[in-house]
């Protein structure tokens, strides 16, 4: 079973990768359902991008569209130590995408940690 932060990646990925995954997963998961501001900041960015007709169905969201979206100055820990700029981080969304077919199956595991972390988050 994936983690939280490796099933926000993969479908980030996926989204990033190929738009018509947002069709797939947009009834399943919200940009509050990600755990990670930067993943939300992103999710919410490439539905921006999406609306605004910017970007054809099946294509890739540039980096430039989301740095147009997103702080350009953000830094990002990496897992171990140092740091990560914004294109990096794309990058790394883009290597561990899944699939267009796939995107829903992530979308619900994204949902599910949400509801786990609310209703953590209301017990305590």
């Amino acid at each position: 079973m994936q983690n939280e932060f490796e099933a926000e990646v993969a479908l980030l990925g996926a989204l990033l990768t190929r738009c018509t995954a947002l069709k797939r997963v947009r009834h399943i998961v919200a940009a509050d359902d990600f755990a990670w501001p930067i993943n939300r900041a992103i999710f919410a960015a490439i539905i921006s991008i999406v609306e605004a007709g910017q970007i054809e169905a099946d294509a890739f969201v540039t980096l430039e569209q989301l740095q147009g979206l997103i702080a350009a100055n953000i830094t990002l820990h990496r897992k171990g130590g140092g740091l990560m700029t914004l294109e990096d981080y794309y990058k790394k969304l883009l290597v561990e995408a899944t699939t267009t077919w796939s995107s829903p199956k992530y979308a619900k595991m994204v949902r599910e940690f949400a509801d786990r972390r609310r209703a953590i988050a209301e017990a305590a």
